[in-house]
């Protein structure tokens, strides 16, 4: 089945067709009794994603940020960042006022700024970087300038850093400037004196910087930082289709050690577990440095059994025991599969087996062993 999103007419065969729109609901199905199926529970370990930000939602009176007047900074640690309080104070360092690529200086950016070092971050390291008038810079090229409620695009388009990412209106005052330290010892991105768009006039006086070294760390400056309607975002955006982890408070969350880019183990199958078939058990997820892997089976299942006792935190047993391990295997790539040859009998029919994967990686935990989600499988005649 297929479901279709389509656009909407508020008066119809009238009014003009507007954006597309999408039903939220859900769908539920009862299967047949011999039916083949399978249903995965849990959760795998460890999903420690690398963006972080905190998030303030826009509202209808003037807010003054938490952050104005303060710093922090972002300490690179190889595939992290450790995000502390600092006291670096606002300086504008003197540099000419940058252009953009639009001439508007409203939801535009710079053409490319070259650094004088390869600036390192989780997933890579850039050489260029492009300025938002919206208080961001891009690690990397972009070309994509729109405001700041379009918050999807901090992870999906190319890495970012967001200093006080908002809906920023330089066209009648404020400037952006880009300075290189001495000996290239570091990189100065600077909003000064930009206004906010949705309020034109009532804060006047936003000014931040970011800078950036060449060791990957990077330093958040804010003076006075105020907004109204347009939500204001600080943060690094991993980018290139990574997960939403969520917002923090990142006052209260200093010091604050964000995550290494793990993902969790993910079981499932690629067939439906048919009578007279072999279908695989596909685990993904597998970090690098994973060498074997391991699926268990038990014909019973377990609530989620805390394994921090065995020196793997936040990792849960879904499989009952007595369990059997059924396989145990080197890691070729990313991806564990086992094949399961299911007999060709029809007693096998409604047959309930459960399936949880463990890989053995040395730099995930104590134990060297992180858990999959659990996966029921039904066999069924069709």
């Amino acid at each position: 089945m297929t479901l279709t999103a389509g656009g909407v007419q508020q008066d119809a065969w009238l009014g003009p067709l507007e954006s597309t729109r999408v039903v939220n609901g859900q769908l539920f199905h009862q299967p047949a009794p011999d039916a083949a199926y399978t249903i995965q529970y849990g959760t795998g370990c460890y999903d420690r994603p690398q963006s972080w930000y905190e998030y303030q939602p826009g509202g209808t009176t003037p807010t003054v940020w938490d952050l104005s007047n303060r710093s922090a900074t972002a300490i690179f640690t190889g595939n992290s960042y450790t995000v502390v309080p600092d006291s670096r104070t606002y300086t504008l360092f003197p540099s000419p006022p940058l252009t953009t690529i639009g001439g508007t200086f409203d939801d535009d950016i710079t053409a490319p700024l070259t650094l004088p070092f390869a600036f390192p971050f989780p997933g890579g390291s850039t050489t260029q970087i492009v300025m938002s008038t919206n208080g961001h810079v891009f690690l990397g090229t972009s070309t994509v300038t729109a405001p700041p409620h379009d918050f999807s695009q901090f992870f999906a388009d190319v890495p970012r850093i967001a200093c006080a990412w908002s809906d920023w209106d330089l066209t009648t005052q404020g400037t952006m400037h880009f300075f290189v330290g001495p000996l290239g010892s570091f990189v100065a991105c600077t909003w000064n004196n930009v206004n906010e768009r949705a309020a034109a006039g009532s804060f006047g006086s936003n000014s931040f910087q970011l800078l950036l070294t060449p060791g990957g760390q990077i330093d958040f400056v804010w003076g006075n930082v105020a907004h109204t309607a347009p939500p204001l975002v600080v943060g690094f955006g991993r980018g290139n289709g990574a997960r939403d982890p969520g917002p923090i408070d990142l006052s209260a969350a200093m010091p604050l050690q964000s995550g290494d880019g793990s993902v969790p183990l993910t079981l499932g199958m690629d067939a439906r577990p048919r009578i007279g078939t072999s279908p695989s058990f596909v685990t993904t997820g597998m970090a690098p440095g994973t060498f074997y892997g391991l699926i268990a089976l038990a014909f019973a299942s377990a609530p989620g059994v805390p394994l921090a006792p065995l020196g793997m935190p936040g990792c849960f047993r879904y499989v009952g025991v007595p369990a059997s391990a059924s396989t145990f295997l080197p890691l070729i790539g990313s991806t564990f599969a086992v094949p399961l040859a299911i007999p060709n009998s029809p007693s096998f029919n409604g047959v309930n087996l459960f399936a949880q994967t463990a890989a053995l990686n040395s730099s995930l935990n104590a134990a060297g062993i992180v858990t999959s989600n659990g996966l029921c499988m039904h066999v069924g005649l069709r």
